[in-house]
């Protein structure tokens, strides 16, 4: 095939199509390069659709009947220029390239380039409306969690999504897709658009059918260790594969996407010995003494048009350094002491990931779609502590395996009824170990503390979707099942000996809902009822008995849209619950080397009301954006605790009170682009109070917590030769009870960018952090990278110093009602590593 323009010049780029007459999905295509495209069929026509597609073309079709496969064909097309986009590309050229249509947001990526990008996250920080946390990588678009970023429409990643944003190749990315109202079933887009978003990435159709790079960068840290960091990526994208893998290994605090077994909490059972972990408010990479390999498998394969199947692979294989010194300094008026200790930590943690998905419509009007995923995470932590100048030893091994199969079936009739049919299997295994040895100048002295728990959950349900003129209807009829089993053993010669757990909980649950939405006009009305009936069935060593509960739950959402870029929405909840699952057991168990728990059970029910109003205004066109909301929740019913403080030990009892709690929460965002001057300021603004009580040595304290934080930024033009931003955040927290402790911080990271020529940049980052403005100690840190990022070339290169002003530890404040801890933690010393890429 040949293919050009009106003036019969050859189309560089572009995409074939090949399609089954009267079906609407291609079943195969081809790439177009330089103005010619060769097919060979992998299965039978009858009558050849061809539809020829370029970027600023209109489509052209052509229809072979009678198509042989043996014979051979030549045609040409002649395709003519899309006159809209045309006047699109004149308009918007003037503006930063952002396309509104429908539920798609599109930006032009190249647009927003700076030419300091080098991976997909890079470009995604730039976009209006999109952000991205720096500490996890996890995005949000409008506020909004995104489900998952797909690849050409394709859901490679799922919801593990930063997979794919820290490794996808700038280079290879034309534009980016933000979609509001994401639905994953395309069988649902008329019935339910529901209310997520997602991203999509749209290649750049020059992008070979087998691309990737391949990179590596090696120096020295201050003390003459060495650093390094490499890996690489490739992807695949043929007619029926298509597939995204990728490798890093590094030991400069990196990691390469966020924790993918941290997923269906509500499934699995949450650790009861408490983790050792850093709670340091810098990024990982400032204090993450690793040795860290990250490994990723995604790939989707069409075996016909109706048939597909998806497979994902990830492991993660970690080993961490952690040195503490610690301050913990109790005030009430019943308690007045404080806790020095010294903790040296070794940490490995081996962590896989398998899911696949078979996915099939034997019609348009029929999907049938099974997802099974496994984890398995082995966590061993070797540490050595000393305590009030008291040496210990404290191991820990925490083991978990996951299963979960969702199988759904979904039914469209010929009225456009929808019946969706879920099947939904789950199983976790959890194993907590603790050996501990107090004070090791005095032989003899341990404690074992060992806990299994195992959590089996089993759901089956029905959803009628119907719509009826501008109402849409969901009525859904389903079971659930919960059964979890937990058994803990204490062995130690220190005081809790032979404390045993051996408990059974079982919840059965029946239920109703119905979910209405109405459309009038500019309004938007939605109310979801829930009714259940739930049984409740627990049993430990010291009692048994059963319970039966009738539970109601509204959630109501009313809209209204006006100047077609503005909403304003008022919600309101109520929902009446259980809560004895995270406090089930009755007798203790050591959570840490210095603390013990117990809980005393209840079958009483939590009552949560909750009103909201929210307002979005979204030009996206003026890049002018403001996402503001204000909500109050009331909780009758909680566990509370019962504190009984001594310099060496807390032991804590966990009881039910029908008390109540309550926090306010206001959130305010706002971005704008000052088109005159080219700079993007930013302001956001999180304001949270919240009162609740608790006991301590039999002190009862009605306690208050204020937390507010303010960041204020700037960002000055893309284009320019020389770019600033500057970004500065102040936290202020705040509790009130017998005493008052507060913490105010000041935050504030200064970036200067120099692109003297086209590909080479020179970044410096300068960033003040104030943990604690009473203390008076400031931290500086100063980054410098120099990237060479040519783009008509496959090599690029970069050098790069990392606390250059050698900052050696951090000291972190962190406040309760009634403590304050103060943390130093040793820093990654000076750094400096020269690297290159290779792109394929």
């Amino acid at each position: 095939m040949t293919i050009k323009d009106e003036n019969g010049d050859l189309i560089k780029n572009g995409k074939a199509f090949f399609y089954e007459e009267k079906n609407e999905n291609y079943t195969e295509f081809s790439l177009i390069r330089n103005g010619s495209a060769l097919f060979i069929p992998k299965i039978e026509y009858q009558n050849l659709r061809i539809k020829i597609v370029s970027e600023s073309f209109l489509p052209e079709e052509k229809i072979i009947h009678d198509f042989k496969a043996s014979k051979s064909y030549e045609l040409g097309f002649q395709l003519k220029k899309d006159k809209e986009y045309a006047i699109e590309e004149v308009v918007i050229s003037k503006r930063k390239p952002i396309t509104v249509k429908k539920d798609t947001v599109t930006y032009n990526v190249e647009r927003f380039a700076d030419g300091t990008e080098a991976k997909l996250e890079d470009i995604l920080k730039k976009l209006p409306g999109i952000e991205v946390d720096d500490s996890n990588g996890s995005i949000k678009y409008k506020g909004k969690s995104i489900e998952t970023i797909t690849l050409d429409g394709d859901n490679l990643f799922d919801s593990n999504y930063t997979i794919g944003s820290k490794n996808i190749n700038f280079d290879m990315i034309d534009k980016v897709e933000a979609i509001d109202n994401y639905q994953s079933n395309p069988l649902l887009i008329k019935a339910d658009r529901g209310d997520k978003v997602s991203l999509n990435v749209k290649l750049k159709k020059s992008i070979l059918n087998i691309s990737g790079s391949a990179s590596y960068a090696s120096g020295y840290f201050g003390n003459r260790k060495q650093a390094y960091d490499f890996g690489g990526n490739l992807i695949t994208l043929y007619n029926n594969l298509k597939s995204f893998s990728t490798v890093q290994y590094n030991n400069l605090g990196l990691s390469g996407n966020n924790d993918f077994t941290a997923k269906d909490s509500d499934l699995k059972y949450g650790k009861t010995i408490d983790d050792i972990h850093t709670t340091a408010s810098l990024p990982a990479s400032r204090w993450n003494f690793n040795n860290n390999f990250i490994g990723s498998l995604n790939l989707i394969y069409k075996y016909n048009k109706n048939t597909s199947f998806k497979f994902n692979y990830n492991v993660n294989d970690d080993k961490v350094l952690i040195n503490e010194q610690t301050r913990n300094s109790y005030q009430t008026d019943q308690v007045n002491f404080e806790n020095n200790s010294s903790t040296t930590i070794t940490k490995s943690i081996l962590k896989n990931f398998f899911s696949g998905e078979f996915n099939y419509l034997p019609s348009k009007k029929i999907r049938v779609n099974s997802v099974f995923s496994l984890d398995n995470t082995h966590d061993f932590r070797d540490g050595f502590y000393t305590f009030n100048d008291n040496e210990n030893s404290r191991d820990l091994l925490f083991r978990q395996t996951y299963f979960k199969n969702v199988t759904n079936i979904t039914k469209v009739f010929k009225n456009e009824d929808v019946l969706d049919f879920f099947f939904k299997l789950s199983s976790f295994r959890g194993n907590d170990n603790q050996e501990f040895l107090p004070n090791l100048q005095i032989e003899d002295l341990y404690s074992l503390q060992n806990v299994e728990a195992q959590k089996n959950v089993l759901s089956s349900y029905i959803n009628y979707h119907k719509k009826i003129k501008k109402i849409n209807l969901t009525q859904s009829l389903g079971f659930k099942s919960y059964d979890v089993n937990l058994e803990s053993v204490l062995n130690e010669n220190t005081g809790f000996n032979n404390e045993r757990n051996n408990v059974s909980y079982k919840d059965i649950s029946f239920f109703v809902n119905s979910n209405l939405k109405y459309n009038y006009q500019k309004w938007i009305f939605e109310s979801r009822l829930n009714f259940e009936q739930k049984k409740i069935r627990y049993n430990n060593t010291s009692e048994d008995w059963a319970a039966n509960n009738f539970l109601f739950g509204n959630e109501s959402n009313i809209s209204y849209v006006f100047g077609g870029i503005d909403v304003l929405s008022a919600n309101f909840e109520y929902k009446r619950k259980p809560i004895l699952e995270n406090y089930l057991y009755d007798n203790y168990i050591r959570t840490s080397y210095n603390s013990v728990q117990r809980n005393l059970m209840s079958r009483d029910l939590q009552n949560t009301t909750s009103v909201g109003l929210k307002f979005w205004h979204n030009d996206f066109e003026n890049q002018f954006l403001i996402n503001t909301s204000l909500n109050y929740s009331n909780e009758r019913g909680q566990y509370f605790s019962n504190l009984n403080m001594e310099s060496d030990l807390i032991s804590a009892v966990y009881f039910f009170s029908p008390r109540q709690n309550n926090q306010f929460t206001h959130l305010f965002n706002l971005t704008k682009l000052i088109y005159p001057i080219k700079t993007k300021i930013k302001i956001k603004t999180f304001y949270t109070r919240s009162n609740y009580f608790n006991i301590i040595n039999s002190e009862e304290r009605k306690v208050q917590v204020q937390n507010f934080n303010i960041t204020l930024g700037f960002n000055s033009a893309f284009s320019s030769k020389i770019r600033f931003e500057n970004e500065t955040t102040f936290g202020f927290l705040d509790y009130k009870s017998d005493v008052e402790t507060e913490n105010k911080s000041i935050q504030n990271k200064f970036t200067f960018v120099l692109v003297p020529i086209n590909s080479f940049s020179f970044i410096s980052e300068f960033y003040t952090y104030v943990p604690n403005r009473k203390e008076k100690a400031t931290f500086n840190f100063l980054d410098v990278t120099i990237k060479f990022l040519p783009v008509k070339t496959k090599y690029s290169f970069s050098f790069s110093l990392r606390n250059l002003l050698n900052e050696k530890s951090f000291v972190n404040t962190f406040t309760t009602d009634y403590s304050q801890v103060i943390q130093a933690i040793p820093l990654l010393p000076f750094h400096f590593s020269f690297g290159g890429s290779y792109r394929f």
